[in-house]
């Protein structure tokens, strides 16, 4: 994953607009359901339970590019929660119209990580 690939879809994503949202994505074997209004986090679950953390945004697709910029950092400057620098393999998908990540992995031995959008709906808010 380079900086300009990771830059343009980030910035695709922003351009898009889109604040309401209904997400199911996967992430190192557990389900995650998101529901955005607003662009804030209105509910969130992890296998099917309320998340131990009270930082709802991390679970939103902005907080899943905050991962992916952490894991840049890493690759740049081999220092962060993900070190291993760029010996690490990461590979990415971003959506091709609206920016946001389809697929994430990173090898790694006992490091490995993978998050993979199941389903993004954007919703219309309703008055």
């Amino acid at each position: 994953m380079s900086r300009a690939l990771f830059d343009s879809a980030h910035n695709k994503w922003k351009q898009a607009g889109i604040v309401d949202y209904d997400l199911q994505y996967r992430m190192n074997g557990s389900d995650y359901v998101v529901t955005v209004r607003s662009g804030i986090v209105t509910s969130a679950q992890v296998d099917g339970q309320q998340p131990l953390s009270s930082d709802w945004r991390t679970y939103a697709m902005d907080g899943l590019f905050e991962i992916l910029a952490l894991e840049l950092d890493n690759q740049e400057e081999g220092i962060g929660p993900f070190a291993g620098g760029s010996n690490v393999p990461v590979r990415v998908r971003f959506n091709i119209e609206q920016g946001y990540i389809e697929r994430f992995l990173r090898a790694g031995s006992g490091r490995g990580a993978i998050i993979e959008t199941v389903k993004l709906s954007v919703t219309t808010p309703t008055s």
